[in-house]
């Protein structure tokens, strides 16, 4: 019998950006060349009880298009199957008062089955 694994990543929705204003990170010791937008949110996300974390622009090959395509596909199905979905805003440079980010979690209840995110 198969069983279903539980989920133990976080995903992260975020504006891309330029790909030309970029920042390289460091991913289990590999230099990683990420956009500002998401440097940002891993950067705000250091502190945090975050573990691991799903990623588009990392988890999925951009360079290999069928295997892009084939994952985009499937964004709802890792959205939904994740602990929790953070989608970052970005920085709240109105105020000055730092990042802005909502957590979908179970704060939402029901309505979280009604946008198709499960906990």
């Amino acid at each position: 019998m198969l069983h279903k694994r539980s989920p133990d990543y976080t995903a992260i929705s975020y504006m891309w950006g330029s790909l030309e204003n970029t920042k390289t990170i460091t991913i289990n010791g590999m230099p990683v060349t990420v956009g500002k937008h998401l440097a940002a949110a891993l950067d705000c996300l250091r502190s945090s009880l975050v573990d691991k974390v799903w990623i588009d622009a990392i988890c999925i090959n951009q360079d290999d298009i069928d295997k892009r395509n084939a994952q985009i596909m499937r964004i709802r199905d890792i959205f939904s199957q994740s602990l929790a979905v953070i989608i970052w805003l970005g920085e709240d440079e109105m105020s000055g008062t730092g990042p802005r980010q909502a957590n979908i979690g179970s704060s939402f209840g029901d309505q979280r089955e009604g946008m198709g995110i499960r906990s």
